[in-house]
């Protein structure tokens, strides 16, 4: 594999054996070849496997080459895994986007519950005050998971939370 092109690792992506993605993966943070964003952003946006569209978001991060953009069209994603991870991703972005933002907090109803117990964990890295209540529409839809409720009380700690009441 060391010998591939930039778009043939990227192409690489897709495999279904996780040593040949992982290496992939690996070659092209290691080599930070921007030729590689372009067909990674598609990868992102276009590919059939969740895992493909996955791994392209997290070689963009070790490029640092995402941007809202990408992150808003993998929050958005069919699949609750891709979501997860994009929101995880976006991060840094939360208080610098707005669009994006608004797209994460989109899913504080998201029907998957891993995407929303890490809503929880993401919405605490954001001084939006809509991040603050944010936490608490995620107590709402039933079942309440503990699991859910505990993620949403550690990382509120510090920060009052408005009733889930209200």
């Amino acid at each position: 594999l060391g010998k591939k092109t930039a778009q043939q690792l990227v192409a690489l992506l897709e495999s279904q054996n996780g040593w040949t993605r992982m290496t992939a993966q690996r070659l092209l943070v290691e080599r930070q070849n921007s030729s590689a964003v372009k067909p990674l952003t598609s990868l992102v946006r276009n590919s059939k496997l969740p895992l493909a569209r996955m791994h392209a978001l997290y070689t963009l991060a070790g490029l640092n080459a995402l941007t809202p953009a990408v992150l808003t069209a993998a929050v958005n994603d069919d699949h609750p895994d891709v979501r997860r991870h994009a929101i995880r991703l976006s991060e840094p972005w939360l208080d610098q986007s707005a669009d994006l933002f608004t797209a994460v907090a989109a899913h504080s109803n998201d029907s998957s519950p891993t995407v929303r117990f890490q809503l929880a964990f993401s919405f605490v890295e954001s001084t939006r005050p809509a991040a603050l209540a944010a936490p608490v529409r995620l107590l709402r839809p039933k079942p309440i998971y503990l699991d859910l409720q505990s993620s949403v009380v550690t990382s509120s700690c510090g920060r009052a939370l408005p009733s889930p009441h209200a």
